[in-house]
């Protein structure tokens, strides 16, 4: 059988689901008689410098619950909190909240 070559920041395995077999974490269908012998795996290259980003300012805000979340504004403009809305939509009203201030 042919190597396939997989590029994923993981090792990879492979998943039998609803009869057709996966190689997870890219979720790439192969060939039943696949083994992990038979792919040859590798970490993803950056082609480009990361750039550094700082804190430039954090903060604990209550949210309308009572739970306390930490906002973190950095140097590029960029914003996180650990509240839901902002893990699912990247945005939230206590971003809002600190940046108002």
């Amino acid at each position: 059988m042919k190597k396939i070559k997989v590029e994923c920041f993981q090792p990879p395995a492979l998943a039998l689901i609803s009869g057709k077999k996966y190689v997870v974490p890219v979720w790439l269908e192969v060939p039943m008689e696949t083994t992990l012998g038979d792919i040859k795996w590798t970490r993803p290259r950056s082609t480009s410098k990361k750039l550094v980003k700082s804190v430039v300012k954090e903060k604990y805000v209550t949210g309308s619950t009572g739970n306390e979340y930490l906002v973190k504004l950095y140097s590029d403009d960029s914003a996180s909190c650990e509240c839901w809305g902002f893990k699912r939509h990247k945005k939230c009203k206590h971003i809002k909240e600190v940046k108002g201030e």
